[in-house]
């Protein structure tokens, strides 16, 4: 799954990076997203792109916990009627500089920040819609994990490489004539990892803290 993510890159940087205008007021710096808060889409328009801003946390008629499904397998996207209604109409990139995970070691839970390795930002794929009262929610999709992740968690975020990213942002190309690999786990050797601190583990914490490498284990005395 993916449950938290990152997106601190400059408004000038993000505009370059997805062909969109340049409009709107400052972004602010964001370390720790996490479910059910507001957050920045890139979604196709008649003009080509633009950002949104919507909720993480997309209603579906299964979740008992009222909070939302924040996460869905791109395997199985059409099995469900909720997500196949969405598959030509709501798809958008959720743009991030790294994501988390968290590995399971030691009876306690290790998180890892996982990054571009050449510093730039990653482009999620995502559904999303917009309600009556005109409160936009959205998911990120899921896939199988690379090498690289794979030691850490079971899945990973559908990372679009370049090409599947214009096609998924195109309006005129209908799911069912996207390339087979759309959802392919993307290249390990385009990613780095870092261990990191305990400070994103809380919610409350959305400052560079979070981005803080863990600290050496320490010696045992005995």
């Amino acid at each position: 799954m993916c449950g938290r993510y990152s997106l601190t890159i400059r408004k000038k940087d993000l505009v370059d990076r997805f062909e969109i205008p340049d409009e709107g007021p400052e972004i602010a710096a964001r370390y720790n997203i996490a479910p059910t808060q507001p957050a920045l889409l890139v979604v196709p328009s008649a003009a080509g792109r633009r950002l949104v801003e919507a909720r993480w946390a997309f209603p579906v008629p299964w979740d008992c916990t009222a909070r939302g499904a924040i996460n869905a397998r791109s395997e199985s996207l059409a099995e469900k009627p909720t997500y196949r209604r969405l598959l030509d109409s709501g798809r958008c990139a959720v743009p991030a500089d790294g994501f988390y995970e968290w590995q399971a070691a030691g009876g306690r839970s290790r998180p890892w920040r996982f990054l571009p390795a050449d510093g730039g930002a990653f482009a999620f794929a995502g559904l999303w819609q917009e309600s009556a009262d005109s409160a936009a929610r959205f998911l990120i999709l899921t896939t199988a994990p690379n090498p690289l992740v794979a030691p850490v968690h079971s899945r990973m975020p559908v990372i679009l490489r370049r090409a599947a990213e214009r096609a998924w942002l195109d309006p005129e190309r209908p799911f069912d004539r996207l390339e087979a690999d759309w959802n392919a786990p993307y290249p390990a050797d385009l990613m780095r990892a870092v261990e990191v601190g305990p400070a994103v583990n809380s919610v409350r914490h959305d400052s560079p803290d979070c981005f803080a490498p863990a600290p050496p284990p320490q010696p045992e005395l005995f």
